[in-house]
C-alpha cells in the first residue's frame, strides 16, 4: 500500500516511519498555521508536528497566504492561484475613456487594482468619440444632447427668444415668451405685433398704418417711420410684375404724391419696366434700381437714374427683391435689401412697400 501511494503521488514525500498495522497518510508541514502546508508531502500514519492534509501554500511563511486567502490590491499572489492581484477583493471600477475628456464610457467598465491608461473613474460620457460631449460641455444648437443630460439642444447658450404669436400673422407679442433653436409652434420671431388677437393688424393698429398703396396679387406689405428723416428713403419691391413670371418683362407704376424731399428705391427680382411719375411738391432727389434680370426705368425729367441689376451689372443693391416685411430668408430678403440700402447709401429707411405680383404703388 505504502509502495503505490508513493509511486501515484505528484509530490515529494519522504517515508518517516512505518507501521505494519495503519495506512500512512500524506501530511503537508504548515508552518505559519493557516491549515496550508507547501507542496513538500511526508507520508506518515501519525500526523507529524505542523503537519495537515491540504497542501498548496504557496507563501508557507504568511498565514494570509494560501489557496482560501482573499486576493487583494498588494502585488502579492494572496490565493495561489498563480496571478497576482487578479479579481481582488478591494479593486476599484474605472471607466474607459477613448475620447480623452475625462468622463467614462459606461459600456466599458474595467476593474483593477491601479487606473489603466485611458481609464477613469466615473461612467457620465454620452458619447465617448467626441471630446466635446460630455456633462462639463456647453450645450449649443446643434441637433446634439452636448451636456449629456437626456435633452437635445436644450437651454442651448445660442437659442433664440421667440414671441407669442396667437393670431398666426408671424408677428408677435412678449407676453409669453419661448427660448429655442427652432420657431416653435405659436411663436414669431418679434414683438412687433400690436394686436395679436387679429391677423390682420400687426405692425401698426392705426386706421391708416402705412403711406403706401399698392395693386397687388395678394398681400401688400407696408412699413413706416413714424418719424422719418430728411430727406426720406423710401423702398418699392416686387417679385415681380403682375403676369409677368418668366415672360416679357411687366410693368410697374409708381405714383409718387407726398410733399417731401427723397430718394427712391425700386427692386424686382424679374424683368420689371418700372414708371415713375412725380406730383408738384415732391422733391425727388435719385431713383435707384436692384434687381436680378433686366430693369429699366421711365423717370420724369431731371431725376437721375443708377440701375444695378445682376443680368446688366453682375452687382446689386444689397438684394434683388424684398416683397415682404418683415423677411429675412431665401432670394428676396428684405431685411439683407434693406440693409445692403442703408450702407450703400448712407440713409436711413423711412418706410418699404411689397409684395409678390404687382402692376402699381402709390406713395403718398
Amino acid at each position: 500500500m505504502l509502495l503505490s501511494l508513493l509511486a501515484c503521488s505528484t509530490f515529494d514525500t519522504t517515508l518517516v516511519g512505518q507501521n505494519d498495522n495503519c495506512d500512512p497518510l500524506v501530511w503537508y508541514i504548515d508552518s505559519d498555521g493557516d491549515g496550508f502546508g507547501a507542496d513538500e508531502a511526508v507520508a506518515s500514519c501519525e500526523a507529524p508536528d505542523d503537519g495537515v492534509t491540504a497542501g498548496g501554500d504557496c507563501d508557507d511563511a504568511d498565514p494570509d497566504v494560501h489557496p482560501d486567502g482573499f486576493e487583494v490590491c498588494n502585488e502579492i499572489d494572496d490565493d495561489c492561484n498563480g496571478e497576482i492581484d487578479d479579481d481582488a477583493d478591494d479593486a476599484e471600477t474605472y471607466w474607459a475613456d477613448a475620447d480623452g475628456d475625462v468622463f467614462g464610457d459606461p459600456d466599458s467598465p474595467i476593474v483593477a487594482c491601479e487606473p489603466p491608461d485611458d481609464a477613469v473613474t466615473n461612467e457620465l460620457d454620452c458619447d465617448d468619440e467626441d471630446a466635446e460631449v460630455n456633462p462639463a460641455a456647453t450645450e449649443i444648437c446643434n441637433g446634439i444632447d452636448d451636456d449629456c443630460d437626456g435633452g437635445v439642444d436644450d437651454d442651448a447658450v445660442d437659442a433664440l427668444t421667440w414671441y407669442q404669436d396667437a393670431d398666426g400673422d408671424d408677428w408677435g407679442v412678449d407676453d409669453d415668451t419661448a427660448l429655442a433653436c427652432e420657431q416653435p409652434d405659436g411663436f414669431a420671431d418679434n414683438a412687433d405685433d400690436c394686436d395679436d388677437g387679429d391677423a390682420e393688424l400687426n405692425e401698426s393698429c392705426t386706421e391708416d398704418p402705412a403711406i403706401h398703396t399698392g395693386t397687388c396679387t395678394g398681400t401688400l406689405y407696408t412699413w413706416a417711420d413714424e418719424e422719418p428723416g430728411d430727406p426720406e428713403l423710401h423702398i418699392l419691391s416686387a417679385y415681380e410684375a403682375d403676369g409677368g413670371h418668366g415672360g416679357p418683362a411687366g410693368n410697374i407704376a409708381i405714383t409718387i404724391d407726398r410733399e417731401t424731399e427723397m430718394t427712391l428705391v425700386l427692386a424686382s427680382y424679374e424683368n420689371v419696366d418700372w414708371t415713375v411719375t412725380v406730383a408738384p411738391g415732391t422733391t425727388l432727389n435719385a431713383i435707384y434700381v436692384t434687381g436680378y434680370h433686366e430693369q429699366a426705368v421711365t423717370a420724369p425729367s431731371g431725376v437721375p437714374v443708377s440701375i444695378r441689376s445682376y443680368d446688366q451689372t453682375g452687382s446689386y443693391y444689397g438684394n434683388w427683391c424684398g416683397y415682404s416685411w418683415p423677411y429675412a430668408g431665401g432670394g428676396c430678403d428684405t431685411s439683407q435689401l434693406v440693409s445692403g440700402v442703408e450702407t450703400e447709401l448712407g440713409m436711413d429707411l423711412s418706410s418699404f412697400a411689397g409684395c409678390y405680383h404687382s402692376t402699381a404703388f402709390t406713395l403718398e
